[in-house]
């Protein structure tokens, strides 16, 4: 038998198969009994039902118990420059649009595609919500 102590919130705080009477950090855990051993750290409880946590999409992400949904914890100074490097890395890929031959390559129509994707991606840190929230433009 493994007893799980978890906060109001759904937040798993122990698991471990020693029953302790007061076992109460903050006057506020809950116990539930199981079965089977559970992966704390993959897991919470809603409703007294042990539940996986949805899948993380990014290491950068901690998990909300109040909204149960994965947020962005890094500073914005953080999304910033990593914003910028894919940003900068983009426009390095598409160089090769950008040369005294390439109208000539690509025909006007895909050539001012090309410049105009290559200046959505200069003009990315002027889209409202950056650097939290980005619009990234299509490469044509």
């Amino acid at each position: 038998m493994y007893y799980i102590y978890y906060k109001q919130n759904g937040q798993i705080v122990r698991e471990t198969n020693q029953h302790f009477s007061d076992f109460n950090f903050d006057n506020e855990l809950l116990k539930l009994v199981s079965e089977t051993t559970i992966d704390i750290s993959n897991s919470y409880v809603s409703d007294g039902i042990v539940k996986k946590l949805p899948d993380k999409t990014n290491s950068n992400f901690s998990f909300n118990y109040e909204t149960f949904a994965w947020e962005d914890m890094r500073l914005p100074i953080e999304k910033e420059i990593e914003a910028k490097l894919i940003r900068n890395q983009l426009l390095l890929n598409s160089d090769w649009t950008d040369t005294l031959s390439s109208r000539t390559r690509l025909g006007d129509t895909l050539y001012n595609a090309w410049q105009e994707y290559r200046q959505q991606l200069r003009d990315i840190t002027a889209q409202p919500g950056y650097p939290s929230v980005i619009d990234w433009p299509t490469a044509p």
